[in-house]
């Protein structure tokens, strides 16, 4: 499983995730106690180009 935070708030970087599969898990955090950010993932697979 693939995992990232992107800013809460930030619509494009969200969108631009969702286009590669990730999904909104409902974790959230505020990073350095300001930042507002929702975590998302995506399962891996072994024909995933990493690289």
């Amino acid at each position: 499983m693939t995992r990232l935070w992107v800013t809460d708030y930030n619509e494009r970087a969200i969108r631009f995730y969702q286009r590669y599969g990730f999904k909104a898990t409902g974790e959230r955090e505020l990073w350095q106690g300001k930042l507002p950010n929702v975590r998302m993932a995506r399962d891996t697979t072994s024909s995933d180009n990493l690289g």
